[in-house]
């Protein structure tokens, strides 16, 4: 996406900062959806913090970039633990199933 030393990179990281805490103003809402629809390259590898409800601390995990357009990501999570990955799929499956 963008790499330090492109003039963006702080600029995305501030903006990404305010959206984190629910403090984008309107005026900066423009300017931040044209930074994050920027597409992903294939493979690039992240480091995602998951908050889960009933877990004290986020659930840490890695994942790849496995698909990427304008406005649309798909990654998959790499290097997981076993009870990590199927504490997600539980989610996963409730989510898609409509359950508790």
């Amino acid at each position: 996406m963008f790499a330090p030393g492109d003039p963006r990179y702080e600029e995305i990281l501030d903006l990404a900062n305010l959206a984190t805490l629910d403090l984008l103003l309107d005026s900066q809402r423009p300017r931040w959806r044209e930074l994050v629809t920027q597409e992903i390259p294939v493979g690039t590898v992240m480091e995602l913090s998951i908050k889960v409800a009933g877990r004290k601390v986020p659930l840490l995990v890695r994942a790849q970039v496995v698909r990427s357009k304008p406005g649309e990501l798909a990654a998959a999570f790499i290097d997981l633990f076993q009870n990590d990955r199927e504490l997600l799929e539980g989610i996963a499956v409730k989510a898609l199933l409509g359950g508790p």
